[in-house]
């Protein structure tokens, strides 16, 4: 939609100002699809970010690394959404290839900035959501070769038949589980 100087909000029998849809298709209902592709995405986010802060701490390390993480992620997320919203905002149109629907929609935002009151979350958003369950899917498939990567308690305890008898004993109370630590021989130590 270009921008009309003759372009005149409406206001409804409420007093607020009418939506102005910009987009071919577009609807202010929100429909079961996007209620699902928003909370799709939003468990997927939250499950990776949970995971991370687990496994950080079921190996006993702060979770420095997934606070850094989810730190430079928001950082790289504002960075990248800030970017592309100038983009659209200045260049292209609705025919613009692969992003002329962004472009159409971010510009008619301009032209009717209230016409984001008259929609629900879901709605708004499920077009982002739905595009980011791909890239979280791939984050989970590697994420679970990450958790390879981890040392595992046992893994801990055993090394520590390089330690002094009384560290050596202090690790037995704390893995009890792992057997071969209490038959380590104090000659290895």
């Amino acid at each position: 939609m270009e921008l009309d100087k003759a372009f005149r909000p409406v206001r409804g029998a409420d007093g607020r100002l009418q939506p102005v849809l910009t987009l071919p298709g577009d609807t202010l209902e929100t429909t079961a699809l996007m209620v699902g592709m928003t909370a799709a995405s939003t468990v997927l986010a939250v499950s990776l970010i949970l995971r991370a802060f687990g496994a950080s701490l079921a190996v006993g390390a702060l979770p420095l690394a997934p606070l850094l993480a989810v730190s430079l992620g928001v950082l790289a997320g504002e960075m990248f959404s800030g970017t592309f919203h100038w983009a659209t905002d200045n260049y292209g149109r609705l025919e613009t290839p692969v992003v002329g629907f962004a472009c159409a929609a971010f510009q008619g935002h301009h032209l009717a900035p209230w016409t984001i009151s008259h929609r629900t979350v879901a709605n708004n958003v499920y077009k982002i959501a739905s595009a980011t369950i791909p890239l979280s899917l791939l984050a989970v498939a590697l994420f679970v070769d990450l958790l390879k990567q981890f040392p595992k308690p046992d893994l801990v305890a055993s090394e520590s038949v390089h330690l002094p008898p009384a560290l050596r004993a202090s690790c037995r109370d704390v893995y009890p589980r792992v057997t071969h630590i209490a038959r380590a021989p104090d000659s290895l130590s």
